[in-house]
Order: C-alpha cells, then sequence, then structure tokens
C-alpha cells in the first residue's frame, strides 16, 4: 500500500514540474572575427552545436564540420612561390631568395622582436639571390620583412635562430 501511495505521490507531483529549457548558446574559450573584402569569418573553441542551412541563396555551416571549402582569392605570403626563404630554423646562414614579376625595387629588413633592423637595409630590383650572416646575433625569433620602394609589404617571414 505504502508503494502505490508513494507512486501516486510522485506521479501527481511530476506533472506539476516543469523542465528546465536551455537557449542555444555557444560556451567558447577562444574566439575571433576576420573581416576581409568580401568575407567575414567568426570563430569560437568549444561550440555546442553544428548545423547546416541550405536555401537557394547559400549554405551556411555553423561549428567544426564544413562539409565544403573553396579559395576564391590567392592570399599573398601563403605559399607564395614568388618568395622562396631558407634553412629555417638557421644557425648561422639565410638564403633568401625573390622573383616578381613586375620590375619594382625590393627591400630586405631583418627586424628583432623589439622592432630594431639588426642587419643592413638590402635593396634590389625586381630579381633578388642574397645570403644575410645571421652568425653574430643571439639567438631568438627575428621578422624578415620584405617590401617595394614605398614601404608597402610583400611579404613577411618569422626566421627562428638558433
Amino acid at each position: 500500500m505504502r508503494t502505490i501511495m508513494l507512486a501516486l505521490a510522485l506521479i501527481c507531483y511530476g506533472q506539476n514540474l516543469e523542465a528546465q529549457t536551455l537557449e542555444r548558446s555557444v560556451l567558447g574559450v577562444a574566439g575571433k572575427r576576420e573581416l576581409a573584402q568580401n568575407i567575414s569569418l567568426e570563430w569560437t573553441l568549444g561550440e555546442l552545436a553544428v548545423s547546416h542551412y541550405a536555401r537557394a541563396m547559400g549554405e551556411l555551416n555553423e561549428g567544426f564540420h564544413q562539409p565544403h571549402l573553396s579559395v576564391v582569392a590567392e592570399v599573398p605570403g601563403i605559399n607564395d612561390q614568388r618568395f622562396r626563404i631558407f634553412p629555417n630554423p638557421t644557425q648561422s646562414e639565410l638564403f633568401v631568395q625573390v622573383q616578381l614579376r613586375k620590375q619594382e625595387r625590393i627591400r630586405l629588413l631583418l627586424i628583432d622582436q623589439l622592432g630594431c633592423l639588426v642587419l643592413p637595409e638590402r635593396v634590389a630590383e625586381h630579381s633578388v639571390d642574397e645570403q644575410l650572416d645571421l652568425q653574430n646575433l643571439p639567438a631568438g625569433i627575428y621578422h624578415l620583412l620584405i617590401t617595394n620602394a614605398k614601404g608597402k609589404p610583400l611579404h613577411q617571414a618569422k626566421i627562428l635562430k638558433q
């Protein structure tokens, strides 16, 4: 009899309880928003949901699972065959090769972590085949900046001197 009474009490009491509802949200430990001319990319680390929406105007994918990725425009500096910098990391010598299609003057700048120029600036025409001597520099991270004559960055590389 006690069991029946307990079961009826739980059933009656349970009907009066309402479940807690939560809105869909993102719990992220990191994230960023990047904007370019005709693309916007927002990401977070630790998303709770993955969704895919298809409409006549296009597709929208949310979360980490992207079924299709196409590169529309070339991003300068990523796998850019005009610039070859090797070996990296290096202990003494760094070879820099640049081959541009346009006839323009090129400047090579090697900068330390504080933003100071550590080697004399090198200036060349559209083709460069330079050997930089890093023997006397302390171990650390340096930035090789390749610009045109007006100072517009053409390429940048992080160099690790051991």
